[in-house]
Protein backbone atom coordinates (compact mmCIF):
# COMPACT_ATOMS: atom_id res chain seq x y z
CA UNK A 1 0.00 0.00 0.00
CA UNK A 2 1.05 3.25 -0.79
CA UNK A 3 1.15 5.86 1.58
CA UNK A 4 2.09 9.89 1.41
CA UNK A 5 4.75 10.64 4.16
CA UNK A 6 2.88 13.32 6.63
CA UNK A 7 4.39 16.57 6.34
CA UNK A 8 5.78 18.10 9.28
CA UNK A 9 4.25 21.23 11.17
CA UNK A 10 6.55 23.97 11.27
CA UNK A 11 7.12 25.57 14.50
CA UNK A 12 8.35 28.92 14.61
CA UNK A 13 6.70 32.73 13.54
CA UNK A 14 3.69 32.31 10.91
CA UNK A 15 0.65 34.02 11.29
CA UNK A 16 -2.77 32.42 12.08
CA UNK A 17 -3.97 32.19 8.16
CA UNK A 18 -0.52 30.24 7.84
CA UNK A 19 -0.75 27.88 10.69
CA UNK A 20 -4.74 27.39 9.88
CA UNK A 21 -3.35 26.53 6.10
CA UNK A 22 -0.89 23.60 7.82
CA UNK A 23 -2.90 22.45 9.53
CA UNK A 24 -5.61 21.53 6.68
CA UNK A 25 -3.08 20.18 4.53
CA UNK A 26 -2.13 17.57 7.31
CA UNK A 27 -6.15 16.84 8.01
CA UNK A 28 -6.05 16.53 3.90
CA UNK A 29 -3.65 13.68 3.91
CA UNK A 30 -4.86 11.68 6.84
CA UNK A 31 -8.37 11.51 4.87
CA UNK A 32 -6.73 10.49 1.53
CA UNK A 33 -4.91 7.67 3.82
CA UNK A 34 -7.98 6.69 5.37
CA UNK A 35 -9.34 6.53 2.17
CA UNK A 36 -6.81 4.14 0.64
CA UNK A 37 -7.21 1.72 3.45
CA UNK A 38 -10.73 1.71 3.07
CA UNK A 39 -10.96 0.79 -0.34
CA UNK A 40 -7.93 -2.20 0.53
CA UNK A 41 -10.55 -3.61 3.27
CA UNK A 42 -13.25 -3.44 0.42
CA UNK A 43 -11.41 -4.83 -1.94
CA UNK A 44 -12.12 -9.26 -2.43
CA UNK A 45 -9.15 -10.50 -1.54
CA UNK A 46 -7.23 -8.00 -0.81
CA UNK A 47 -5.01 -7.38 2.82
CA UNK A 48 -2.73 -5.16 4.20
CA UNK A 49 -0.76 -7.82 5.41
CA UNK A 50 1.56 -9.94 2.72
CA UNK A 51 0.23 -13.06 1.48
CA UNK A 52 3.02 -16.16 1.07
CA UNK A 53 3.82 -17.01 -2.82
CA UNK A 54 1.58 -19.65 -3.98
CA UNK A 55 3.25 -23.41 -3.93
CA UNK A 56 4.96 -25.38 -6.10
CA UNK A 57 3.26 -28.34 -8.04
CA UNK A 58 3.66 -31.38 -5.08
CA UNK A 59 4.17 -28.47 -2.17
CA UNK A 60 1.58 -27.65 0.27
CA UNK A 61 1.56 -23.93 0.49
CA UNK A 62 3.84 -22.99 3.85
CA UNK A 63 1.73 -23.29 6.84
CA UNK A 64 2.31 -21.27 10.01
CA UNK A 65 4.16 -23.40 12.69
CA UNK A 66 1.95 -26.21 14.07
CA UNK A 67 1.94 -28.05 17.59
CA UNK A 68 4.53 -30.13 17.53
CA UNK A 69 3.83 -34.20 17.30
CA UNK A 70 4.40 -36.57 20.30
CA UNK A 71 6.88 -39.06 18.43
CA UNK A 72 9.05 -41.17 20.83
CA UNK A 73 9.27 -44.42 18.73
CA UNK A 74 9.84 -45.72 14.89
CA UNK A 75 6.36 -45.32 13.09
CA UNK A 76 6.01 -47.30 9.83
CA UNK A 77 2.89 -48.70 7.64
CA UNK A 78 0.77 -50.82 9.66
CA UNK A 79 1.65 -49.18 13.17
CA UNK A 80 -1.21 -47.99 15.80
CA UNK A 81 -1.73 -45.86 18.72
CA UNK A 82 -2.28 -41.97 20.06
CA UNK A 83 1.40 -41.27 18.85
CA UNK A 84 -0.14 -42.09 15.03
CA UNK A 85 -2.50 -39.68 15.65
CA UNK A 86 -0.41 -37.08 16.76
CA UNK A 87 1.61 -37.76 13.37
CA UNK A 88 -1.45 -37.32 11.25
CA UNK A 89 -2.28 -34.47 13.21
CA UNK A 90 0.31 -32.54 12.24
CA UNK A 91 0.18 -33.72 8.87
CA UNK A 92 -3.27 -32.76 8.55
CA UNK A 93 -1.96 -28.88 9.75
CA UNK A 94 0.65 -29.06 7.10
CA UNK A 95 -1.82 -29.62 4.03
CA UNK A 96 -0.62 -32.66 3.50
CA UNK A 97 -3.59 -35.12 4.98
CA UNK A 98 -7.10 -34.03 5.37
CA UNK A 99 -9.14 -34.11 8.19
CA UNK A 100 -10.76 -37.54 8.01
CA UNK A 101 -7.39 -39.41 7.84
CA UNK A 102 -6.85 -38.25 11.82
CA UNK A 103 -7.45 -42.36 12.31
CA UNK A 104 -4.75 -43.73 14.98
CA UNK A 105 -3.82 -46.32 11.48
CA UNK A 106 -0.61 -45.76 9.80
CA UNK A 107 -2.10 -46.84 6.86
CA UNK A 108 -1.12 -46.33 2.78
CA UNK A 109 -2.45 -42.54 2.91
CA UNK A 110 -0.50 -41.99 5.51
CA UNK A 111 2.30 -43.39 4.36
CA UNK A 112 2.11 -41.36 1.31
CA UNK A 113 1.72 -38.16 3.11
CA UNK A 114 4.87 -39.04 5.01
CA UNK A 115 6.95 -39.51 1.87
CA UNK A 116 6.02 -36.69 0.17
CA UNK A 117 6.72 -34.68 3.68
CA UNK A 118 10.11 -35.91 3.45
CA UNK A 119 10.78 -35.53 -0.04
CA UNK A 120 10.19 -31.74 0.85
CA UNK A 121 11.74 -31.05 3.01
CA UNK A 122 14.94 -33.00 1.89
CA UNK A 123 14.64 -35.68 3.89
CA UNK A 124 14.40 -39.24 1.90
CA UNK A 125 12.89 -39.29 -1.48
CA UNK A 126 13.74 -42.88 -2.18
CA UNK A 127 14.37 -46.25 -0.94
CA UNK A 128 12.63 -47.82 1.60
CA UNK A 129 11.90 -47.83 5.38
CA UNK A 130 15.22 -50.64 5.99
CA UNK A 131 17.33 -48.52 3.83
CA UNK A 132 16.59 -44.61 3.58
CA UNK A 133 13.81 -44.58 6.34
CA UNK A 134 11.65 -42.68 3.03
CA UNK A 135 7.29 -43.73 4.26
CA UNK A 136 8.50 -44.10 7.77
CA UNK A 137 9.26 -41.56 10.76
CA UNK A 138 12.89 -42.69 12.60
CA UNK A 139 14.63 -40.82 14.08
CA UNK A 140 15.73 -38.84 11.22
CA UNK A 141 12.60 -37.80 10.26
CA UNK A 142 11.45 -37.09 13.77
CA UNK A 143 14.29 -34.73 14.19
CA UNK A 144 13.19 -32.87 11.22
CA UNK A 145 9.37 -32.68 11.99
CA UNK A 146 10.28 -31.15 15.57
CA UNK A 147 12.46 -28.54 13.75
CA UNK A 148 9.72 -27.68 11.50
CA UNK A 149 7.00 -27.65 13.86
CA UNK A 150 8.83 -25.79 16.57
CA UNK A 151 9.18 -21.78 16.07
CA UNK A 152 12.57 -21.72 18.42
CA UNK A 153 14.40 -24.17 16.04
CA UNK A 154 16.64 -22.44 14.27
CA UNK A 155 15.34 -23.48 10.75
CA UNK A 156 18.60 -24.25 8.97
CA UNK A 157 20.89 -26.81 11.71
CA UNK A 158 19.73 -30.72 11.89
CA UNK A 159 19.86 -32.79 14.80
CA UNK A 160 19.74 -36.37 13.36
CA UNK A 161 19.40 -39.60 15.84
CA UNK A 162 20.77 -42.88 14.59
CA UNK A 163 19.93 -45.44 17.87
CA UNK A 164 21.35 -49.08 18.35
CA UNK A 165 20.75 -50.90 21.16
CA UNK A 166 21.40 -48.47 23.97
CA UNK A 167 24.08 -46.53 21.42
CA UNK A 168 23.23 -43.90 19.97
CA UNK A 169 24.87 -41.66 16.88
CA UNK A 170 24.04 -38.14 16.66
CA UNK A 171 24.93 -36.18 13.94
CA UNK A 172 24.53 -32.58 14.28
CA UNK A 173 24.63 -28.95 11.43
CA UNK A 174 25.56 -26.03 13.62
CA UNK A 175 25.74 -22.55 12.42
CA UNK A 176 24.00 -23.39 9.14
CA UNK A 177 23.29 -19.72 8.71
CA UNK A 178 26.62 -19.01 7.73
CA UNK A 179 27.18 -16.52 11.06
CA UNK A 180 30.38 -14.45 11.57
CA UNK A 181 30.07 -14.10 14.79
CA UNK A 182 31.60 -16.47 17.79
CA UNK A 183 28.95 -19.08 18.93
CA UNK A 184 28.36 -21.66 21.43
CA UNK A 185 26.29 -24.37 21.11
CA UNK A 186 25.31 -26.99 24.18
CA UNK A 187 24.31 -30.56 23.17
CA UNK A 188 22.78 -32.52 26.38
CA UNK A 189 22.35 -36.38 26.24
CA UNK A 190 19.64 -36.11 28.55
CA UNK A 191 20.33 -38.77 30.99
CA UNK A 192 22.26 -36.89 33.24
CA UNK A 193 25.65 -37.03 31.75
CA UNK A 194 27.60 -34.38 30.86
CA UNK A 195 27.34 -31.84 28.02
CA UNK A 196 28.78 -31.80 24.82
CA UNK A 197 29.84 -27.88 24.29
CA UNK A 198 30.37 -27.19 20.36
CA UNK A 199 31.99 -24.09 20.05
CA UNK A 200 31.87 -21.89 16.80
CA UNK A 201 34.81 -19.35 16.25
CA UNK A 202 34.57 -15.73 15.52
CA UNK A 203 34.92 -15.47 11.79
CA UNK A 204 34.14 -19.14 10.93
CA UNK A 205 31.30 -17.61 8.75
CA UNK A 206 30.06 -21.40 7.74
CA UNK A 207 28.34 -24.38 8.77
CA UNK A 208 29.84 -27.33 11.12
CA UNK A 209 29.34 -30.38 10.37
CA UNK A 210 29.57 -32.84 13.44
CA UNK A 211 28.79 -36.39 14.55
CA UNK A 212 28.82 -38.20 18.24
CA UNK A 213 28.62 -41.17 19.71
CA UNK A 214 26.87 -42.03 23.51
CA UNK A 215 26.05 -45.04 25.27
CA UNK A 216 23.03 -44.67 27.88
CA UNK A 217 23.07 -47.38 30.99
CA UNK A 218 19.68 -48.58 30.70
CA UNK A 219 16.68 -48.49 28.01
CA UNK A 220 13.70 -45.65 28.30
CA UNK A 221 12.82 -42.31 26.75
CA UNK A 222 15.06 -39.74 26.69
CA UNK A 223 15.19 -36.18 25.15
CA UNK A 224 18.53 -35.09 23.09
CA UNK A 225 18.74 -31.37 22.98
CA UNK A 226 21.15 -29.26 21.11
CA UNK A 227 20.50 -25.52 21.89
CA UNK A 228 21.97 -21.87 21.14
CA UNK A 229 20.81 -19.06 23.12
CA UNK A 230 17.04 -19.28 23.30
CA UNK A 231 16.99 -21.62 20.37
CA UNK A 232 17.26 -25.58 20.76
CA UNK A 233 16.23 -28.50 18.93
CA UNK A 234 14.71 -31.64 20.79
CA UNK A 235 15.02 -35.04 19.64
CA UNK A 236 12.95 -37.50 21.91
CA UNK A 237 14.51 -40.89 21.53
CA UNK A 238 12.95 -44.71 23.24
CA UNK A 239 15.83 -47.22 23.70
CA UNK A 240 15.34 -50.35 24.38
CA UNK A 241 17.96 -52.57 25.80
CA UNK A 242 19.15 -55.91 24.03
CA UNK A 243 18.23 -59.18 26.65
CA UNK A 244 21.89 -59.77 26.40
CA UNK A 245 25.53 -58.39 25.33
CA UNK A 246 28.30 -60.65 24.72
CA UNK A 247 31.31 -60.92 22.33
CA UNK A 248 30.82 -63.70 19.28
CA UNK A 249 31.41 -67.15 20.79
CA UNK A 250 33.26 -69.68 18.56
CA UNK A 251 31.77 -73.15 19.49
CA UNK A 252 34.40 -75.65 19.39
CA UNK A 253 38.28 -76.49 19.12
CA UNK A 254 38.22 -79.35 17.00
CA UNK A 255 39.57 -78.57 13.79
CA UNK A 256 39.53 -81.94 11.37
CA UNK A 257 42.68 -82.96 9.82
CA UNK A 258 42.63 -82.10 5.84
CA UNK A 259 44.53 -83.83 2.49
CA UNK A 260 45.84 -82.54 -0.68
CA UNK A 261 43.32 -82.87 -3.68
CA UNK A 262 40.65 -83.88 -1.18
CA UNK A 263 37.60 -81.45 0.00
CA UNK A 264 37.93 -79.80 3.53
CA UNK A 265 34.82 -78.51 5.35
CA UNK A 266 35.07 -77.00 8.74
CA UNK A 267 31.10 -75.29 9.90
CA UNK A 268 32.20 -72.81 12.47
CA UNK A 269 29.75 -71.44 14.57
CA UNK A 270 28.93 -68.24 16.48
CA UNK A 271 26.02 -67.10 18.42
CA UNK A 272 24.13 -64.38 17.43
CA UNK A 273 22.63 -61.87 20.18
CA UNK A 274 19.44 -59.65 19.22
CA UNK A 275 20.12 -57.03 16.55
CA UNK A 276 23.46 -58.43 16.13
CA UNK A 277 25.65 -57.72 12.75
CA UNK A 278 28.73 -59.86 13.22
CA UNK A 279 31.99 -59.43 10.80
CA UNK A 280 34.14 -62.34 10.77
CA UNK A 281 37.58 -62.88 8.83
CA UNK A 282 40.38 -65.66 8.81
CA UNK A 283 43.76 -65.31 8.08
CA UNK A 284 46.40 -68.21 7.65
CA UNK A 285 44.23 -70.91 6.12
CA UNK A 286 45.77 -73.42 4.40
CA UNK A 287 46.08 -72.69 0.29
CA UNK A 288 43.10 -73.57 -1.50
CA UNK A 289 40.59 -73.04 1.89
CA UNK A 290 38.57 -69.71 2.09
CA UNK A 291 35.80 -68.55 4.09
CA UNK A 292 32.33 -69.17 2.41
CA UNK A 293 28.78 -67.28 3.00
CA UNK A 294 27.34 -66.93 5.74
CA UNK A 295 23.90 -68.82 6.85
CA UNK A 296 21.36 -68.06 9.81
CA UNK A 297 19.57 -71.13 12.26
CA UNK A 298 17.61 -70.88 15.25
CA UNK A 299 17.53 -73.68 17.75
CA UNK A 300 14.69 -75.37 19.23
CA UNK A 301 14.26 -73.35 22.29
CA UNK A 302 14.55 -69.99 20.06
CA UNK A 303 18.44 -68.60 20.28
CA UNK A 304 19.95 -67.78 16.48
CA UNK A 305 23.48 -68.73 15.83
CA UNK A 306 24.91 -67.46 12.53
CA UNK A 307 27.65 -70.05 10.56
CA UNK A 308 30.59 -69.42 8.85
CA UNK A 309 31.56 -72.70 6.73
CA UNK A 310 35.64 -72.67 5.67
CA UNK A 311 35.54 -75.10 3.14
CA UNK A 312 37.70 -75.75 0.03
CA UNK A 313 40.40 -78.29 -1.37
CA UNK A 314 43.40 -77.98 0.30
CA UNK A 315 46.57 -77.69 -2.20
CA UNK A 316 49.96 -77.97 -0.19
CA UNK A 317 50.61 -79.95 2.83
CA UNK A 318 51.85 -78.76 6.19
CA UNK A 319 50.79 -77.54 9.42
CA UNK A 320 48.92 -74.30 9.21
CA UNK A 321 47.68 -71.94 12.29
CA UNK A 322 44.27 -70.49 11.51
CA UNK A 323 43.17 -66.80 12.83
CA UNK A 324 39.55 -66.50 13.04
CA UNK A 325 38.54 -62.88 14.38
CA UNK A 326 35.01 -62.45 14.81
CA UNK A 327 33.33 -58.78 16.03
CA UNK A 328 30.02 -57.67 17.24
CA UNK A 329 28.72 -54.36 18.65
CA UNK A 330 29.60 -55.99 22.09
CA UNK A 331 33.44 -57.20 21.20
CA UNK A 332 35.78 -58.88 19.65
CA UNK A 333 36.93 -62.79 19.72
CA UNK A 334 39.86 -63.86 18.44
CA UNK A 335 41.21 -67.51 18.32
CA UNK A 336 43.79 -69.94 16.44
CA UNK A 337 42.77 -72.96 14.78
CA UNK A 338 45.41 -75.70 14.04
CA UNK A 339 44.90 -77.67 10.56
CA UNK A 340 46.91 -80.63 9.76
CA UNK A 341 47.35 -81.17 5.89
CA UNK A 342 49.13 -84.23 4.76
CA UNK A 343 49.26 -85.90 1.63
CA UNK A 344 47.05 -88.70 2.14
CA UNK A 345 43.51 -88.18 3.61
CA UNK A 346 43.22 -89.01 7.31
CA UNK A 347 40.93 -91.76 9.60
CA UNK A 348 37.96 -90.83 10.47
CA UNK A 349 37.58 -89.75 13.79
CA UNK A 350 34.66 -92.09 15.94
CA UNK A 351 35.42 -89.61 18.62
CA UNK A 352 32.81 -86.98 19.77
CA UNK A 353 34.02 -83.49 19.49
CA UNK A 354 34.48 -81.11 22.59
CA UNK A 355 32.20 -78.13 22.50
CA UNK A 356 31.69 -74.89 24.22
CA UNK A 357 29.21 -74.23 27.07
CA UNK A 358 25.80 -74.10 25.64
CA UNK A 359 26.89 -75.91 22.49
CA UNK A 360 26.52 -79.68 22.04
CA UNK A 361 27.62 -82.16 19.36
CA UNK A 362 25.98 -82.47 16.24
CA UNK A 363 26.25 -85.47 13.73
CA UNK A 364 27.51 -89.34 13.05
CA UNK A 365 30.25 -89.83 15.57
CA UNK A 366 32.32 -91.33 12.40
CA UNK A 367 31.96 -89.03 9.72
CA UNK A 368 34.83 -86.77 8.25
CA UNK A 369 33.78 -84.35 10.71
CA UNK A 370 31.31 -83.06 13.22
CA UNK A 371 30.07 -80.06 13.99
CA UNK A 372 28.49 -78.29 17.51
CA UNK A 373 25.13 -76.22 17.47
CA UNK A 374 23.84 -74.32 20.30
CA UNK A 375 21.96 -75.95 22.89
Amino acid sequence: MAVAMLMPFTAGAITTDEALAQIAALLAQITQIQKQIALLDATPGSSSVPKPAPAAEGIPAAAPYATCPTLTRALSLGATGSDVRSLQSFLVSQEYLNQDSVTGYFGAMTESAVKLWQKNKGVASSGTPATTGWGSVGAQTRSAIFASCDPSVPQNDKLSLTERGLAVTIDTVVNAQRSCKAMEYTLDYGDGSPVQKIFIPAGACRPLQQTFAHNYRSGGRYTIVLSSGTSRINGPITLVAPPSCSAPVFATDDVPAGAVGAQWTFPLLISLNYFDNILVNATGTPPGIVLATTTTGATSTGNFYRSWVLTGIPTATGTYNMILNARNFCGITSRTFRVQVASTSPARSCTTISCASGYHASGPVCEAYQTCIPN
